[in-house]
């Protein structure tokens, strides 16, 4: 098997009712374009699993956590394991469009970037407490990395080259934020680091795992990117 230009990576933790559509139609996708698919299963206490195996072939990757570690790990473990030259991250909960895939990827090419964010910039926010959150950590992100080009920097459509963003994985959180940080982080050493407008849906089934709670953690890991810029 000739190995894959693009890995696509899709955390998934208790989404039983959106998992096996989401895997399906990004399987297709892959086996069209030669890309590979990795699943990570984040110890899901639900039927999420269950709903994969119909799905199980040679030529796809399921990864299973024992335990729920955190979103950040589950992207963690799907970067290391992918052959690509490039990763890009898809949420398990039906939220993305498949078709948003090629644009980031093209995106990519293109202008030789080595992160392109999928952006939801003007598409409508789940509450008023989510807007606010969000607003709060991107200007508190401008502060502590002036000149931070990206508007949604908490996107969990992602694409990145692999090498570099395994070179920041040990500096990146295992929980929600991880997505935030990636990206400052690559602003950080000087990446060439982009935004492109996706679309997204309503989530399909399940809930949110991100909270205030998660802003804050947020907050106080990007607080810690301080540190990393004294190394």
């Amino acid at each position: 098997m000739t190995q894959p230009e693009l890995s696509v990576v899709v955390p998934c933790f208790n989404e039983e009712a959106t998992i096996a559509m989401v895997a399906s139609a990004v399987l297709a996708e892959c086996r069209e374009r030669r890309w590979q698919l990795i699943v990570v299963d984040d110890g899901s206490t639900d039927r999420s699993v269950d709903r994969l195996q119909p799905l199980l072939a040679p030529d796809w990757q399921l990864i299973r956590h024992g335990r729920n570690r955190g979103y950040g790990a589950a992207v963690k473990s799907g970067i290391r394991a992918a052959d690509g030259a490039w990763v890009v991250t898809f949420d398990a909960d039906g939220q993305h469009h498949i078709a948003d895939l090629a644009r980031l990827w093209r995106r990519a090419r293109a202008e030789k970037a080595d992160l392109v964010v999928g952006s939801r910039q003007g598409m409508p926010e789940a509450s008023a407490c989510r807007k606010f959150a969000k607003a709060v950590i991107r200007k508190f992100a401008g502060l502590v990395v002036p000149g931070n080009p990206v508007y949604d920097i908490n996107s969990g459509m992602r694409l990145c080259r692999r090498e570099a963003a395994l070179a920041k994985l040990d500096d990146c959180p295992n929980g929600m934020s991880f997505c935030d940080i990636m990206v400052l982080l690559f602003v950080r050493d000087g990446g060439k680091v982009l935004e492109e407008p996706i679309q997204i849906r309503p989530r399909q089934g399940g809930t949110s795992s991100a909270s205030l709670l998660t802003a804050l953690e947020t907050l106080y890991e990007i607080a810690n990117i301080i540190k990393l810029l004294k190394r």
